[in-house]
């Protein structure tokens, strides 16, 4: 039929007349309907302007030239599942001329193998409401399989995605705080497949409220340079309190830390006022309000004679993990000797009320240098003793044991038979 008219449109206008028009615009509305089998392509002739129709269409696959048509359809049956495909299409007239080619389509041909599972998937949560997701890139190292083009991100078990992500890193925002989620990620190929699920990975929210406020402060100087603090604990049902900070004076910074509901302040000074406060820290590194304030006015001093150095200071390293750590007295004849620090290369470890310490913060194959001192009633540090250096074992060693008494005792001697 369009041979026919085009014969008839040459015999009434003559080639001259019909190249004064244009070539056939670009066709326009150009559609696809896909499946895994063939693609139908159909368009509309743009008929605007001074330009001729189309005598028939032809039809290009990736810039290549796929076959024409005499209507405004075609059918592409050599498709591949899995695989993207543009298409483009321009019209001819009857003089031969072809025009400029529509906008380009590109189709996905659904199907094609599944990609891979990713491995490696790490849940991390960053904040109160927020967890982090991320895994190894599928495909990365495997030039055979499928493109993938987005991940799916499941929540809790759920059956369908709960979000997506084009990279492999996900952050789950809006949760609840102190609360465990576990989730599961997949692969989705550029042909709308997808992969097995990862394997698990789970992270509970962080402890988004604070710990509450110590409670019943109270300070009393039993010495001209000793307060001692005692509190009632606070409370954190979430993560629990880790350590209570210990503020003096109104500074902004804490003067020291512990993790026990008492705490004896040895820095202060003879015939002074101090104000303290506590707050508490919960297992999330939150910080809560202050307690109340407490106030002590230390006497004057009575003792301004340091104790002597403790004796026979020993230290014996019995695992990898465990010094333990000895010593004799040291002696005050006015105050008393009230208690002893413990130093470990030269930082100050710890105190003790009596004549030992254990040092649970050590190293495997480590050697430390320990001393200490003691402290009279009034608070005057004496000077320190040191103990010979000592090495922790490796790790899984303990210390040699004492050999083993595989001598048999002597025979009794004096042997008497007594009679009635």
């Amino acid at each position: 039929m369009r041979a026919i008219v085009a014969a008839a449109l040459l015999g009434l206008m003559g080639p001259a007349q019909l190249a004064a028009q244009g070539p056939p615009n670009p066709p326009i509305n150009l559609e696809a309907d896909v499946t895994s089998e063939r693609v139908l392509l159909t368009w509309d002739e743009d008929r605007s302007g001074n330009r001729r129709s189309a005598f028939f269409y032809r039809i290009y696959r990736d810039d290549a030239l796929l076959g024409s048509s005499s209507d405004e359809d075609f059918v592409d049956p050599g498709v591949a599942e899995g695989l993207q495909y543009t298409y483009e299409v321009s019209g001819v007239d009857v003089l031969g001329r072809e025009g400029e080619r529509s906008q380009p389509l590109t189709v996905l041909i659904p199907g094609g193998e599944p990609p891979g599972k990713p491995d490696n998937l790490v849940a991390e949560a960053v904040s109160a409401s927020g967890i982090d997701l991320r895994w190894d890139v599928v495909g990365r190292d495997d030039d055979d399989g499928p493109e993938v083009v987005q991940y799916y991100i499941y929540r809790d078990g759920g059956a369908t995605p709960h979000d997506s992500s084009d990279t492999a890193r996900y952050l789950d925002g809006g949760l609840a705080g102190f609360t465990e989620y576990t989730y599961r990620v997949s692969a989705v190929s550029a042909a709308g497949v997808e992969g097995d699920p990862s394997d698990p990975a789970s992270a509970r929210t962080l402890d988004g409220s604070a710990p509450g406020a110590p409670a019943d402060l109270v300070a009393e100087a039993t010495g001209a340079r000793r307060v001692e603090l005692s509190w009632n604990p606070a409370d954190d049902p979430e993560t629990g309190i880790v350590r209570y900070l210990v503020y003096r004076d109104d500074g902004s910074a804490p003067i020291d830390s512990t993790a026990t509901t008492a705490y004896t302040d040895d820095t202060v000074e003879p015939e002074t006022a101090y104000a303290y406060r506590i707050t508490a820290r919960n297992g999330q590194g939150a910080e809560g309000p202050p307690s109340n304030d407490a106030d002590a006015t230390t006497p004057a001093a009575v003792d301004e004679t340091p104790p002597s150095q403790p004796t026979n200071v020993a230290a014996d390293a019995v695992s990898a993990d465990r010094v333990e750590l000895t010593w004799s007295a040291a002696q005050d004849p006015e105050s008393g000797v009230s208690s002893y620090r413990v130093y470990r290369d030269d930082n100050l470890l710890g105190t003790s009320p009596g004549g030992g310490f254990v040092d649970l913060t050590v190293e495997p194959s480590t050697t430390y240098g320990y001393e200490v001192s003691a402290l009279n009633g009034d608070g005057l540090e004496g000077a320190r003793a040191s103990a010979a250096p000592v090495t922790t074992p490796a790790e899984g060693e303990e210390e040699p044991e004492e050999p083993a008494d595989t001598v048999p005792p002597a025979p009794p001697s004096g042997l008497r038979i007594v009679t009635g």
